[in-house]
C-alpha cells in the first residue's frame, strides 16, 4: 500500500463578503487577504506582497481565482489586516479546511466579530 497520495489542484475562485467584521458611520468593512497551507507545508499569503490587502464591504465579491495544490489536506484563512503599515496587526476573520476527499464548491463561515465570508472552490481537471 502506498502512503503517497495524487497532488489535487482547486481554485479559490471568489471569495464574498457577507458582513465584515467591523466598520462606522453604518459602513462595515475588512481589509482582508489570504493564508493558505497545503498539507501542513509552509503557508502562502494572497496577496503576496506584504502590506496587500483586498477591501471588502457588505455584498462585495472578490474574484481571487487563486489556484492552489495540495496532496492530503488544505488549510485556507482570511484575516482583516487593521493598520496599513503593521501586517502584524491583523485579525483572524475565518478559516476552511478540506481535504482531498472533501472539496464543499461553496462554504460560508462567520465569526463572533461579525465576520461572514463566503468562498466559491472548483476542483482544477
Amino acid at each position: 500500500m502506498s502512503n503517497s497520495f495524487p497532488e489535487i489542484s482547486v481554485t479559490l475562485q471568489s471569495i464574498v463578503c457577507n458582513g465584515a467584521s467591523e466598520g462606522s458611520d453604518g459602513i462595515r468593512s475588512d481589509d482582508i487577504y489570504v493564508i493558505w497551507q497545503a498539507d501542513g507545508g509552509v503557508p502562502h499569503r494572497y496577496p503576496a506582497a506584504t502590506l496587500a490587502t483586498q477591501p471588502m464591504q457588505d455584498g462585495d465579491t472578490w474574484g481571487i481565482n487563486l489556484v492552489m495544490t495540495f496532496s492530503r489536506d488544505l488549510q485556507v484563512t482570511i484575516y482583516d489586516q487593521d493598520a496599513a503599515r503593521m501586517p502584524t496587526f491583523s485579525d483572524y476573520l475565518v478559516s476552511w479546511g478540506f481535504t482531498n476527499i472533501d472539496i464543499a464548491p461553496s462554504s460560508t463561515m462567520s465569526n463572533d466579530n461579525g465576520a461572514n465570508y463566503t468562498i466559491k472552490m472548483a476542483v482544477n481537471a
